[in-house]
């Protein structure tokens, strides 16, 4: 599951890591990881497993040509999000965080 989106994610073309980089990478870059898991459960054993999971879009400056590319890429593969935007004073950085749910 992790391993498919982090796939997907590559399709970008920017930098991919799970939660963090070993070394700073170049600009845009994304980082996602997981904030939970609910499961469906029946006859006393799970069938389904759910993941949130945040994906998180880092830019220098608004760059709105970046953010379509990744939420076109989420929505190609059926992969439906929830966003919010903060800007990082300490780093000076614009931040994209996208919600999704992950079968």
């Amino acid at each position: 599951m992790l391993v498919e989106l982090a796939n997907i994610l590559r399709g970008t073309g920017y930098p991919v890591a799970y939660l963090q980089f070993k070394s700073t990478p170049s600009i845009p870059f994304i980082v996602y990881y997981t904030e939970g898991s609910n499961h469906f459960y029946a006859d006393n054993s799970v069938r389904k497993r759910t993941y949130d999971v945040t994906v998180e879009l880092y830019t220098d400056t608004k760059k709105l040509a970046a953010e379509e590319k990744l939420e076109n890429t989420l929505l190609a593969h059926g992969l439906p999000f929830s966003d919010v935007e903060v800007f990082i004073e300490k780093e000076n950085l614009y931040l994209k965080k996208y919600q999704i749910g992950v079968i």
